[in-house]
């Protein structure tokens, strides 16, 4: 539920001391969402299979459907080693989604 929190969070600061941010990033990873967080996440992300999954769900269900501006991504087998950056645009305030890869991608 971290990902969700944390994009509520960030709009929530932006609305009550009113805020006008150029942009917003949501960092997280590409990690599998795991079956013990399932309960939680399918509550706002029933078809996320990463992370970076929950955190685009995330951002949609907040800020509302934005048009996706820019993308790129790196996937390798070993998803930890993975990355992505998605860029949405909401009137004057971009949203920048990243999936860091981990520096240890074997654990």
């Amino acid at each position: 539920m971290s990902c969700l929190f944390r994009m509520k969070y960030a709009k929530q600061i932006c609305d009550i001391y009113g805020i006008k941010t150029k942009s917003i990033i949501g960092l997280t990873c590409m990690r599998k969402v795991m079956d013990t967080e399932r309960e939680a996440t399918d509550t706002y992300a029933a078809d996320a299979k990463t992370e970076f999954d929950l955190m685009r769900a995330a951002f949609l269900n907040v800020f509302g459907k934005s048009p996706l501006e820019y993308k790129e991504e790196y996937i390798n087998e070993n998803l930890n080693s993975s990355w992505a950056r998605e860029v949405y645009q909401i009137h004057d305030m971009s949203i920048t989604l990243l999936a860091a890869p981990s520096e240890e991608p074997e654990k």
